[in-house]
């Protein structure tokens, strides 16, 4: 009882199940966190800013293209059909054939990769010496794609925390495997294949397990697959391809575009890579808010209750905000030390790369929310003029920039594309479903105020009057717990003197 007191204070009238599932994925994520960034910083300091980071980096992040295109995107669309179908066979063929037709995928991918290899690796890193990579690139993408189907059906279905717990078994097995590789003395070449071998073992043992999960779960559920259950599936799911390419290269083409147009060995490359990475695992809230709550509005949606769409889409807002201030301007202040923890003085401290960065995290936090509505209008085609705006506008920018600034140009492209995007989304949300969402004002204006007064006592624990940051990882540690504990009560003592929900 006084649990559930204590999550209405923080949530409102989201209690129960929702907080439940909210927390525990914090937590997962935050967990994942720490390790991605144990295992960044073991290549970072054994490759240090050269090409080899790069290429371990950009890997990562083709993943978030290629894996959504082997799939058919239908990790996406199980997430918007399944949650709430009572009919139990139904989901299990539309699951079914969703992994045939993945495997095929796959297949195609790999015979592509064997054609095309040297031109393959000549378009991501304009240099034949990572042409060998390419089969282990092709074989991690394959089990990943696998992996996550398995693993966002799970989350689709209801099952939470057993999605949550094979995404701390990925954690553990990658962080025990970089460990195995510091330990090691081998040239970077091999520290790039065993790299590659470590993440294939982990997505290998994850499939297998959640395969055998479903497997037990399914038992005594007869398989009938029928073109008629996953028909409309395919015809939500398809229009989105195009829309993937142009938001992977929205995403992503400023590193790819440092490649080609910085002359300098992908050192550029590796820079905003490992910058890109510390921001993307620090705003872990971005992954917390879309993996918890859009099942839970998939629900509210399928069952016609708008008024509970509004409230979960409203206090995604709020929780976003709430968190993404103060870690925003935490990390711009702390990073010098964070920097030289993680990479061992291979990177320079760049505030500035760092906060555009960050910005455009929380650019793209908003946008989720309003994504969320044309997903579940099953209107995706606005996608495609979402993206080819922002896409557009984006490429022009890194084309000019870039030569001029290097990775601050990428950075710059990326948080003025992401700024369209929420423009534009929030536009098309509103004209598709007629719900108007915003964050309150009063939490936004909490939130800054608290990040503000957080701010100011952090910067004096951590300098205490000098130029440079005082002492070492001890310091840095009691200035995140002071800043934790100021920015939570000054929170508190808002909330109180404005009647509000702390969130």
């Amino acid at each position: 009882m006084r649990g559930e007191k204590r999550s209405k204070a923080w949530f409102g009238e989201l209690s129960g199940r929702f907080v439940g599932d909210f927390g525990v994925k914090a937590l997962t994520e935050l967990v994942s966190a720490v390790f991605g960034l144990y295992c960044f910083a073991v290549l970072s300091r054994l490759l240090g800013d050269s090409g080899e980071y790069a290429v371990i980096n950009q890997t990562v992040a083709l993943s978030t293209l290629l894996v959504p295109l082997l799939l058919v995107r239908a990790n996406t669309a199980l997430c918007v059909f399944v949650p709430g179908d009572k009919d139990q066979t139904r989901v299990r063929s539309r699951f079914f054939i969703t992994f045939v037709v993945a495997l095929l995928s796959c297949g195609v991918l790999c015979g592509i990769a064997y054609v095309f290899n040297e031109n393959i690796t000549l378009f991501l890193w304009g240099d034949r010496h990572y042409r060998h990579l390419i089969p282990l690139l092709v074989l991690y993408f394959s089990v990943l794609a696998l992996s996550t189907l398995c693993q966002s059906f799970l989350q689709a279905t209801g099952h939470q925390k057993k999605a949550n717990i094979f995404i701390l078994v990925r954690c553990i097995l990658n962080a025990s495997g970089f460990t195995l590789l510091a330990f090691a003395h081998h040239g970077s070449a091999t520290i790039l294949r065993q790299a590659l071998w470590i993440y294939i073992f982990s997505e290998s043992v994850l499939l297998l397990a959640q395969t055998v999960l479903l497997l037990f779960d399914w038992r005594g559920v007869r398989l009938s697959p029928k073109a008629a259950d996953i028909g409309p599936l395919y015809r939500y799911a398809l229009p989105l391809l195009p829309v993937t390419v142009m938001a992977w290269f929205n995403s992503f083409i400023g590193r790819f575009l440092l490649n080609h147009l910085v002359n300098d060995d992908l050192r550029s490359a590796s820079i905003y890579g490992f910058y890109d990475a510390l921001t993307s695992r620090a705003f872990l809230i971005n992954a917390v808010l879309v993996s918890t709550i859009f099942p839970y509005i998939a629900k509210a949606w399928n069952k016609q209750d708008r008024r509970q769409v509004l409230t979960y889409l409203n206090k995604s807002f709020n929780i976003g905000l709430f968190a993404g201030f103060p870690i925003l301007l935490g990390l711009v202040l702390v990073c010098p030390t964070l920097i030289h923890w993680l990479a061992a003085g291979n990177y320079p401290t760049q505030r500035v790369l760092l906060l555009i960065l960050g910005l455009a995290q929380i650019c793209q936090m908003l946008y989720m929310n309003f994504s969320y509505l044309i997903d579940l209008s099953r209107q995706s085609k606005w996608y495609n003029g979402i993206f080819l705006v922002s896409c557009s506008v984006n490429i022009i920018l890194c084309l000019v920039l870039i030569p001029e600034i290097g990775y601050l140009g990428a950075a710059i492209g990326l948080v003025v594309s992401y700024g369209l995007q929420l423009a534009i989304a929030a536009a098309i949300s509103y004209h598709l479903a007629g719900i108007s969402v915003a964050p309150s004002l009063l939490q936004a204006a909490k939130a800054v105020v608290s990040t503000a007064v957080m701010y100011v006592v952090c910067h004096l624990l951590y300098y205490r009057g000098q130029s440079t940051p005082v002492g070492g990882m001890w310091e840095f540690a009691l200035t995140v717990g002071a800043g934790i504990v100021v920015y939570l009560a000054c929170q508190w003592l808002l909330s109180r003197l404005t009647k509000t929900k702390i969130i």
